[in-house]
């Protein structure tokens, strides 16, 4: 917790030089100063998102880890806080002490899941908590922290789901070697992850419309490399 306003008050401050930090060099770089932010600056739905984003962080990381207690840590700390209810309730609904409405977000529940649920997971439970947590993951300013961990948990519960539940994915014979071959690349980045589980899809009972697939794909790709 004393981290997070901190935190954000450095996404604030790279917010503020627009272009300038875009056009960062280490040649010519850009000085400033983080200043402490005001309360309303917190509370406005900028301040909202960027704090719901540094909670939705922790949550993954600590559900990955098989951490709930981090979760309930985070929860009971809320109120001494003085965060928004919305906040407030993100926290228990990814430690599982609220249930999730209609208007959480899915990447709560995923959460919740994973974090509650790990052992018993099915394969395609764990398939769709996934998606949820790579969408996060793909924007978030953490996903070079956050990346290595899903990569890790896809390749536990995934070598998990072809030992002992092949009856439950899909044309197991035909998938399971593709699965196999995925499971053997020990890579951790955002992109390895994003392969992965366009990979496992085809075993999965959730199917994939194609604009996700797409999505997958093209997150899959390698980042073009800059050169001076």
């Amino acid at each position: 917790m004393a981290c997070v306003k901190s935190w954000v008050e450095g996404l604030f401050y790279i917010q503020s030089l627009g272009q300038s930090f875009r056009e960062f060099s280490p040649l010519s770089p850009t000085y400033g100063e983080i200043e402490p932010a005001s309360p309303e600056k917190f509370a406005d739905p900028n301040g909202q998102r960027l704090l719901a984003n540094a909670f939705f962080g922790f949550g993954i990381a600590a559900s990955l880890q098989g951490r709930p207690e981090a979760l309930q840590a985070l929860y009971d700390a809320m109120p001494e806080q003085h965060y928004s209810p919305d906040l407030t309730r993100l926290a228990g609904v990814m430690a599982a002490a609220l249930e999730p409405n209609a208007t959480n977000e899915a990447v709560e529940s995923a959460i919740n899941q994973v974090a509650t649920r790990t052992p018993d997971l099915q394969p395609d439970d764990v398939f769709v908590a996934a998606l949820s947590m790579i969408q996060f993951i793909a924007r978030s300013t953490l996903n070079t922290v956050l990346a290595p961990l899903l990569a890790h948990w896809l390749r536990e519960r995934w070598s998990h789901a072809v030992e002992q539940q092949a009856f439950l994915l899909r044309n197991p014979s035909t998938n399971i070697p593709a699965i196999r071959q995925v499971i053997g690349m020990k890579e951790d980045t955002l992109q390895y992850c994003a392969h992965f589980l366009a990979t496992v899809a085809p075993a999965a009972k959730t199917r994939l419309d194609e604009s996700f697939r797409t999505y997958l794909t093209e997150l899959s790709m390698p980042k073009p490399s800059f050169t001076r």
